[in-house]
């Protein structure tokens, strides 16, 4: 490879030709497919008798004399012509010293996030995560090593998939240790209300309102947004009564809309989708949901 050409120390010859027949008769010639050569005074680069190719470019007189290579950066020109950006002497010796120093970075947590995503240390994940796209700009940078860049980006990608699955299995955690805490206290009670308080993640309400196996009104909240459901079975609904209006009070509060989901009756099963939290609405959320908590007690009295 280049490496090596650059080790053995071979010498660069330059010497003129005609194009033509002459060109044709040149041993181990290497040309750029539809490129078109003059008739006279062609340059041929010879490197250690391997190969020649024409060329009118400025050239050293050995090959040592570039220290160091490295590619980093690839693209097709054109069908089967392949362009390279190639980097030299100290640059280059600079390129791949910070690829080295990046992958050890980078694979120094292999160890760390093997195993099962729910077991994954939670402040070791969320160190990871943070440094994931200083990773990405760094590897993208276009001096860094190309193969390195890809080798890495597949590290990077494995990361971010573990990075996710742990951080949803943490959530379902987190999720389930609150719900079972509000069921637990509220046992003796015929419903279930719960507010539930996550940093970021998706919260399936309709499977923890199936899980409360009495009716429930439940309501997510996150960093930047709150949703809520309500539901209870056929029987149970009234005109004074049901899904709608037990869920309305905390609807009128966050000024959303309440609305079933497709085909069936909001009356048995209502949802406030994903509205933005305010400090406001949040300052009077207790109260709100009082008033909710007050027309469930009514209807059981």
């Amino acid at each position: 490879g280049v490496l090596r050409i650059i080790e053995e120390g071979c010498e660069v010859q330059r010497r003129v030709v005609d194009g033509g027949d002459a060109l044709q008769k040149v041993d181990r010639l290497v040309t750029l497919p539809g490129e078109v050569y003059p008739e006279q005074n062609i340059s041929l680069i010879t490197i250690s008798d391997q190969q020649t190719e024409p060329c009118c470019g400025t050239h050293l007189l050995n090959t040592a004399h570039l220290k160091h290579f490295v590619i980093v950066g690839a693209k097709t020109a054109s069908t089967g012509v392949k362009m390279l950006r190639c980097l030299t002497g100290d640059a280059a010796r600079l390129s791949r010293q910070n690829g080295v120093r990046l992958c050890e970075e980078i694979l120094s947590y292999q160890g760390t996030l093997e195993g099962n995503c729910e077991d994954l240390d939670k402040k070791m994940v969320d160190k990871v995560s943070q440094k994931i796209s200083h990773w990405k700009s760094s590897i993208s940078d276009a001096n860094f090593p190309t193969i390195l860049h890809h080798e890495l980006s597949q590290v990077l990608e494995t990361y971010r998939q573990k990075i996710v699955f742990s951080q949803r299995a943490d959530l379902k955690k987190e999720v389930s240790a609150q719900f079972q805490a509000a069921m637990d206290e509220q046992q003796s009670r015929p419903y279930l209300m719960v507010i539930i308080n996550v940093d970021k993640g998706k919260i399936d309400l309709n499977k923890l309102c199936k899980m409360a196996s009495k009716p429930a009104l439940i309501l997510a909240i996150d960093k930047g947004s709150v949703k809520a459901k309500a539901m209870m079975s056929k029987e149970m609904v009234t005109d004074d009564f049901n899904a709608e209006t037990w869920l309305q009070p905390i609807v009128d509060h966050f000024k959303g809309t309440a609305k079933a989901p497709k085909g069936q009756d909001k009356r048995v099963n209502c949802i406030l989708g994903a509205t933005k939290v305010t400090k406001d609405n949040l300052d009077g959320l207790e109260s709100v949901f009082e008033k909710a908590d007050s027309i469930a007690s009514e209807y059981f009295r």
